[in-house]
């Protein structure tokens, strides 16, 4: 028996090599797969938005009256579940923050809430319209998500 190339020998080499680089192929199509759809979620997530605004409300014995109130929206096409915000009302003079939650068990597409979070005094004297200081819900795909002052990312489930 004699070493050397003969063709059945290239054509197992070939057939080797077209399995090898079809299956890489393969696999970056779905890592690619994989990293759209999670920039998809990521899309969806950043959509949800919460905020802070005072209103001037009432006058009562020569001092104005300012309402603080929490807006939450829904600007992505999808719903969300299990939406929990957290925020802090604007301050009278004197008063220390309470945190105030705002709970809803689905927040549709294109939905929005606006809650009355507290009232103040202080408006003119602060320039401080309160603060949101998270945001936490599920998304469509059941990801769950929160946005603080760190930033938005997933929760991993456990934490």
């Amino acid at each position: 028996m004699e070493w050397g190339w003969s063709p059945g020998t290239v054509e197992a080499i070939a057939t080797a090599a077209a399995t090898l680089l079809s299956a890489t192929a393969a696999l970056i199509a779905v890592l690619d797969l994989r990293r759209r759809r999670a920039a998809d979620r990521r899309v969806q997530a950043g959509l949800i938005a919460a905020w802070t605004t005072v209103d001037e409300a009432e006058s009562f014995e020569e001092m104005r009256m300012f309402h603080c109130n929490l807006h939450v929206a829904n600007r992505s096409d999808l719903p969300v579940m299990r939406l929990i915000v957290n925020a802090v009302p604007a301050p009278s003079l004197g008063d220390l923050l309470q945190p105030t939650s705002l709970h809803r068990r689905t927040l549709g597409p294109a939905e929005s809430e606006t809650v009355r979070i507290g009232t103040t005094d202080a408006h003119d004297a602060l320039g401080y319209p309160g603060r949101v200081l998270s945001v936490e819900f599920t998304d469509h795909a059941g990801i769950r998500w929160r946005r603080d002052d760190s930033g938005l990312a997933e929760v991993k489930p456990g934490k």
